[in-house]
């Protein structure tokens, strides 16, 4: 019988109760390399530490947790306390420490609540059936509005207005294409407990049949500037929506940025003002759109020629990590315009020197988690305390390509856990692009090594336990 709301008493058996309160008691003794920071100072035998969530969780765990706290809420602290331990493989579980036996050993309310919980979940494995179809249908909603984004990004198409620069008008897409698969008829699966995600084909389907049809109906080919003289129009030809090339590569990126040049000259000759005042403002207002999200930014910034360019602008936020890479792949982006617009000419060839190496694609960079586990294990080898670890830690970091070279310390920014550690240990983004973005990805990468080391950081203010 599927649940909406869940009552813990008609799902209690006493005799399973008893049964799951011999090996519940004192379980987390058994755990691998468990420091519990909130252990009772006494009777600790008689308490349970119990997970039900963590950080890959997928819906189901998520709705089920809600449910559960929701039940285990009703308890004093002296019965359940909320836990959160940090974990090598999935970075943290969430759970409660539960007080499984009284004085007299009779069981405690909570435990009995908890034990009613496994059997409800033995019968049907969905607590709340409501909380999670709304889990669901919030995945659903932000997976299409990614998998839109990529789609239009990654996706030559000619004459198409009206593509998304803001989040509405993302949102206005994201529920057209909801409501075209609904009335086509198509399956919105979740197949994989992360909520629906759609595919390329259906994308395609819909953008020839809805997208296409629409644009070329009131668009005029080749109009791609407004009316109004103190307003480009971009879009059509702009940066982040008609792509040429995937830009995760560094082929990709070039061909984007020659595209980006090419665009930024029409503009320029269809104004017919000033060439170069309004050459100089296309690319600038290309730089701008392109850059409008991070993982754009990111992109950019691994595979630009003219990685320090925001150091001659000077200026750039030093106190928050994602703005300094909005600001630094902007004056990148625009740079590599003008440098595609002097090749183009033929005036100023662009500078070997200057360029990094063009077969660096996104996939040399996924071994950067391989290598802070590899470090991480390496330094939980030694044996010795937290200190000596830290230091072992940051002798080896520098020698390590992530934060060695300024383009790869872009990917370790990226996919670190604590892209903002340089400034939550105190200190602030230093001058320069190039040396910023070594020493974020110094801190960064130097706490992703500690977070998977095994062993417990001194500080008080670090998680309440660790399992390893």
């Amino acid at each position: 019988m599927k649940k909406t709301s869940f009552d813990f008493t008609s799902d209690y058996d006493e005799a399973r109760a008893q049964e799951m309160a011999v090996e519940a008691a004192g379980n987390w003794q058994q755990f691998d390399s468990f420091l519990w920071r909130g252990e009772p100072e006494e009777d600790s035998d008689n308490w349970t530490v119990v997970y039900v969530s963590n950080r890959d969780s997928g819906l189901l765990d998520q709705s089920n947790a809600m449910a559960v706290e929701a039940v285990m809420s009703n308890f004093p602290e002296d019965e359940v306390v909320p836990e959160r331990h940090s974990h090598w493989a999935v970075g943290y579980v969430e759970g409660y420490s539960i007080r499984v036996y009284n004085p007299d050993r009779t069981l405690t309310d909570a435990f009995k609540a908890w034990t009613a919980i496994q059997n409800a979940m033995d019968q049907y494995p969905v607590l709340d059936d409501e909380a999670y179809a709304v889990l669901e249908q919030e995945a659903e909603w932000e997976n299409t509005k990614e998998a839109l984004k990529a789609f239009l990004h990654s996706h030559e198409v000619e004459d198409l207005q009206d593509l998304p620069d803001s989040p509405e008008t993302l949102d206005k897409l994201t529920s057209d294409f909801l409501d075209w698969m609904n009335r086509d008829g198509r399956q919105t699966e979740n197949i994989d407990d992360k909520g629906y995600y759609p595919n390329d084909d259906d994308l395609q389907a819909w953008a020839d049949e809805e997208l296409l049809e629409d644009a070329t109906d009131d668009a005029e080919p080749g109009n791609y500037h407004s009316d109004d003289p103190n307003q480009m129009e971009l879009d059509l030809k702009g940066a982040k929506r008609i792509a040429q090339g995937d830009v995760s590569t560094a082929e990709g990126y070039a061909q984007q940025i020659e595209f980006l040049a090419e665009t930024s000259i029409e503009v320029a000759r269809e104004r017919g003002e000033n060439y170069e005042s309004d050459l100089q403002q296309a690319i600038t207002e290309h730089a701008d759109t392109y850059t409008a999200g991070y993982g754009e930014c990111f992109d950019a910034l691994k595979f630009t020629s003219n990685l320090e360019a925001a150091d001659e602008m000077g200026g750039f936020p030093q106190d928050d990590v994602l703005a300094f890479i909005s600001v630094a792949a902007h004056f990148a982006v625009e740079q590599d315009i003008y440098d595609a617009l002097h090749e183009m000419d033929a005036l100023y060839p662009p500078d070997e020197d200057m360029s990094h190496e063009a077969s660096r694609t996104a996939q040399d960079y996924s071994s950067y988690w391989a290598d802070v586990a590899s470090l991480s294990k390496q330094v939980s080898s030694y044996g010795a305390g937290y200190s000596e670890c830290v230091k072992e830690v940051e002798e080896k970091l520098f020698s390590v390509r992530w934060v060695r070279d300024p383009h790869a310390a872009v990917a370790a920014i990226q996919l670190s856990d604590n892209e903002q550690a340089i400034l939550d240990t105190g200190g602030s983004i230093p001058d320069g692009v190039g040396r910023a973005l070594q020493a974020i990805a110094y801190w960064a990468m130097r706490q992703d090594v500690m977070d998977h080391s095994n062993f417990e950081p001194k500080d008080e203010d670090e998680e309440e336990g660790v399992v390893r």
